[in-house]
C-alpha cells in the first residue's frame, strides 16, 4: 500500500514510500537511466536510505508521515486500516517496529533502462550485511498510443539472491555460543527461557505507566528490557533480571568510545539534578577510560522468577524506570555533542 511521496529524509526525500499488511515497509526510488548520475549512484542512494531508516523508530517513521500527511496522530495505521479492515493496531505497530530494527526492507529501483551496472549491486550490498533487506529491480517500459495516452509495462528484472545471514542481538553481558548440534533438551530450554522472559516482559509492560508515555522500547524476549531516552538508540535504560545474582535491576548506559564519554560528562554536568529525581542509592561507575558508562540501582531477590516476588520486582521498576526517564529524558532527546 503506497503511504506518501517524498518522504523526508537527511540524506534527501525518499521517492515513495509503502507498507505491506505484515507491516514489512517498501522504499522505491525512481530514476530515468539516461541519467549517468542516476546509473553510478541509485543503488548507493537507495541503500543510504535504508541505513538512515534502520536508526529510526516508530515514532519518528510516524512523526513524518505525519508531517507529510499533515495530519494528526496515528496516520500510518489510519491508512493501513483503511486498506486493511481487520488489521490489529498493537500487532501492527510492532511489526512495523520490527522492520525499522532490523532494516527489514524490500528495496526497489524502478527505471526505464535498468540492465547497464547491475553486476555492480553485490558490492554495494557486502558493505551493509547488517541489514535485512532484499532488493529488487523493476524497468518500467512506457509507449505512447495516439489518442489514446501511455502503456506502462513493469518488468521484474531481477531481485537480489539470498544470502544466509546470522544476526546476533547483544542482549546481556554475558554470551554464550552454543554448538548446533547439541541435544534437543538444550534447544527446548532455551525455547522456554525464551518463552517466560517473553509474557514476564509482556506482563509487565502492560501495566507500565510513565509520565512520558513516548519513550520507545524494545520488545523484550530475554533478561533485559530496553527503553531509549535519546534521540537515537546509541544510548538505553535497561530494567533487567539476574537470576544468577538473585536480583533485578534498573540502569543507564552509555556506549563505549567517544560518543559515550560525551554523554557522561553531559550528565554529570547534571548530576545533582539527577539525583534528586532518580535518588542517591544510584551508583554512578564509569569503568575507566574508553569503557561503558552507567548509572545503576538494583534489588535483591531471593527468587525472580517466583510469582510471591512479581508484584515487588514490577514495583521496583515502575519506581525507577520512571525516574531514570523523568532525569534522563529532559537531558538527552535533543543532546548532540
Amino acid at each position: 500500500m503506497p503511504v506518501c511521496c517524498e518522504l523526508n529524509r537527511p540524506a534527501g526525500p525518499l521517492d515513495i514510500l509503502y507498507v505491506t499488511k505484515q507491516g514489512k515497509l517498501v522504499i522505491t526510488e525512481v530514476k530515468l537511466w539516461r541519467n549517468p548520475e542516476a546509473r553510478r549512484k541509485v543503488v548507493a542512494q537507495i541503500i543510504d536510505y535504508a541505513k538512515e531508516l534502520n536508526n529510526w523508530d516508530y515514532e519518528d517513521l510516524q512523526r513524518e508521515i505525519s508531517r507529510k500527511a499533515e495530519q494528526k496522530g496515528n496516520v500510518l495505521y489510519k491508512l493501513a486500516k483503511e486498506r486493511w479492515s481487520d488489521l490489529e493496531e498493537s500487532a501492527f505497530v510492532d511489526s512495523v517496529s520490527r522492520s525499522l530494527k532490523k532494516g527489514d526492507f524490500l528495496l526497489l529501483i524502478i527505471g526505464d533502462g535498468i540492465q547497464e551496472g547491475t553486476e555492480n549491486i553485490a558490492d554495494f550490498m557486502n558493505n551493509v550485511s547488517q541489514l535485512q533487506f532484499t532488493l529488487g529491480l523493476i524497468e518500467i517500459a512506457i509507449y505512447k498510443v495516439p489518442n489514446e495516452g501511455l502503456i506502462v509495462q513493469p518488468r521484474v528484472l531481477a531481485k537480489t539472491v539470498i544470502i544466509e545471514r546470522t544476526v546476533i542481538d547483544l542482549v546481556s553481558a554475558e554470551i554464550q555460543v552454543s554448538d548446533p548440534n547439541e541435544e534437543d533438551e538444550v534447544e527446548q530450554e532455551i525455547s522456554d527461557i525464551k518463552k517466560y522472559y517473553t509474557k514476564f516482559w509482556s506482563d509487565y509492560i502492560s501495566q507500565l505507566q510513565l509520565d512520558d508515555v513516548g519513550i520507545p522500547h524494545s520488545t523484550a524476549t530475554a533478561e533485559n528490557l530496553y527503553l531509549y531516552p535519546g534521540a537515537n538508540k546509541q544510548s538505553w535504560i535497561s530494567a533487567y533480571v539476574a537470576k544468577s545474582m538473585q536480583q533485578v535491576g534498573v540502569y543507564f548506559r552509555a556506549p563505549k568510545g567517544e560518543y559515550g564519554e560525551l554523554i557522561y560528562q553531559h550528565l554529570l554536568k547534571y548530576q545533582d539534578q539527577i539525583k534528586n529525581v532518580i535518588g542517591e542509592g544510584a551508583v554512578w561507575n564509569d569503568k575507566g577510560e574508553g569503557r561503558e558508562k552507567f548509572i545503576s540501582i538494583n534489588l535483591s531477590v531471593d527468587d525472580v522468577h517466583s510469582e510471591r516476588n512479581r508484584e515487588a520486582i514490577f514495583s521496583f521498576y515502575n519506581e525507577n524506570i520512571n525516574n531514570y526517564v523523568n532525569a534522563l529524558r529532559p537531558l538527552l532527546k535533543d543532546f548532540e555533542p
